[in-house]
């Protein structure tokens, strides 16, 4: 779960005493997450953290005048432990002057007006074209050496983060900060990850396409990132309720990211105050209680190297796996012809493994038989339409190996 910084007229139910934050953390484990990405510093330069002496641009000096990122970990970390915790950290910012020399369209002008621009010199009043000064901006030597690599630091070592989560990339320091990050949690037992916009190949353990998925699975690791506000990674008050991804939604994007060897970063964008919109709220709980009875075909699973769908005949289906036992998960509700479900693959099933349908009580061991002969094998399963009304979003065939 990705959440782009606080914002309400409506306050989450939460079982703890105490706070927004707690009510968050509580959020993202109903909904299933197994980790949150917090924005740390957007392009704008104003940090949720406590940045030390490498500036004053930060939550700790002005607005609430609290460290975010620190209260949100602690919750996390009181409440729900088994949250890996991350964070986002724009390496530029927009209008830092100390940011000039190494100031870059992201491309050409000349060929594309309008382009996005980390220019690095101060920004102008629209209206009256005066300068804007940069609050809370410390005067440094060097933008990188100075501000970008020790705000890293502080928050891999003051933070204890799972996750950097960079944006951006361009001119950065992150050969030296994922070396010295890595060999510190490697003697600390810890398993930490770097996404791949840190401005450097090889310090990125997963690619991170934003708003898009691929059509077949990737060998590389990867983690798809969108919103539940198809407008906006912030909160739009314009966006009606009607428009935010549903439960059906998520769920069918999650199966299908992770059956192509993906992960999903979901951003919720918070009102002002911290709380969040009560149609989120209801989709993403909706979501949980699906995806919480289903885990076991979509944690610590694999894609299936043979073929990531069918999508063809009616059919819409995505397969995973795990090293004891295979997945076959319907996006739309299978149609039961002569008693009997149709999955036209050659599936990885043997003589006495057991196939079930996943989290449906009397789905339990069902009949089943293979026809045909290679790649046109057809796995045959013996269930009632009774059955299948059982279930909802996504119906997961199970076959146990034995």
């Amino acid at each position: 779960m990705d959440q782009t910084g606080p914002t309400t007229t409506h306050s989450l139910t939460s079982r703890r005493p105490n706070s927004t934050r707690t009510e968050w953390v509580d959020l993202f484990a109903e909904a299933g997450a197994q980790y949150f990405v917090i924005t740390s510093k957007h392009h704008d330069g104003f940090a949720l953290f406590d940045t030390g002496e490498t500036s004053n641009r930060s939550s700790t000096q002005y607005g609430p005048k609290r460290d975010l990122v620190r209260e949100l970990f602690d919750a996390a970390a009181t409440y729900q432990p088994s949250l890996r915790r991350g964070t986002y950290f724009s390496l530029p910012e927009w209008y830092n002057p100390d940011f000039g020399p190494y100031g870059f369209d992201q491309l050409p002008a000349e060929s594309v007006p309008g382009t996005n621009s980390w220019p690095g010199v101060p920004a102008r009043n629209p209206y009256t074209d005066a300068i804007e000064p940069y609050t809370g901006h410390v005067p440094v030597d060097d933008f990188i050496a100075d501000v970008m690599l020790p705000q890293m630091r502080i928050l891999a070592t003051d933070y204890e983060i799972d996750i950097m989560w960079c944006d951006i990339g361009a001119a950065n320091a992150t050969a030296v900060f994922a070396a010295e990050w890595w060999n510190a949690t490697r003697t600390a037992n810890r398993q930490v990850a770097i996404n791949s916009r840190c401005g450097i190949a090889q310090a990125a353990d997963f690619d991170t396409p934003e708003y898009a998925t691929f059509s077949s699975a990737q060998a590389r690791k990867w983690e798809s990132n969108m919103g539940m506000d198809p407008y906006s990674y912030g909160y739009n008050a314009a966006t009606p309720d009607e428009a935010y991804m549903n439960a059906s939604t998520l769920i069918r994007t999650l199966v299908d990211v992770v059956s192509k060897n993906g992960n999903l970063l979901l951003d919720i964008g918070p009102r002002a105050d911290g709380t969040i919109v009560q149609a989120e709220v209801d989709s993403l709980r909706e979501a949980g209680r699906w995806i919480t009875a289903h885990g076991a075909a979509l944690f610590n699973t694999t894609y299936w190297f043979v073929q990531s769908e069918i999508v063809a005949g009616g059919l819409d289906v995505r397969f995973t796996q795990t090293d004891d036992a295979f997945y076959v998960l319907f996006l739309e509700k299978p149609v039961v012809e002569n008693g009997v479900v149709r999955v036209p693959a050659p599936l990885p099933i043997l003589e006495g493994d057991l196939v079930s349908l996943l989290a449906v009580k009397g789905g339990e061991d069902l009949a089943w038989n293979v026809s045909g002969e290679g790649g046109w094998k057809v796995l045959n399963i013996e269930v009632t339409d009774a059955l299948l009304d059982e279930d909802k979003f996504c119906w997961v065939f199970e076959i146990k190996y034995t």
